[in-house]
């Protein structure tokens, strides 16, 4: 029993993940043109959400090693995904938000 104890808490810690947040791999299941409910789906629930009106800005945080998670935002115009990566991108929503 003293060592079942150890390997179920190692088990629960390592298999938590916090809302809005995504581990490795989970970015590689985002695609251009799936729409915000496929998103969600596949992801999970943003972090934060940051609306103009028209067009959506998603943000996740992405775990890193030592603590050192990034913002990750995914950009929704219509309804779907026009682009995410890094905090680092912006999308000059144009004529396609209107």
């Amino acid at each position: 029993m003293k060592r079942i104890f150890p390997v179920l808490l190692v088990a629960v810690v390592v298999g938590c993940k916090a809302p809005g947040h995504l581990v490795a791999g989970d970015s590689s299941k985002i695609r251009v043109g799936m729409t915000k409910e496929e998103l969600i789906k596949a992801i999970g629930k943003p972090d934060h959400v940051y609306s103009n009106g028209t067009n959506e800005t998603l943000v996740y945080m992405l775990e890193r090693p030592w603590w050192q998670d990034i913002p990750y935002t995914v950009k929704i115009v219509e309804d779907k995904v026009a682009a995410f990566g890094d905090s680092t991108i912006t999308v000059n929503y144009g004529e396609q938000g209107k």
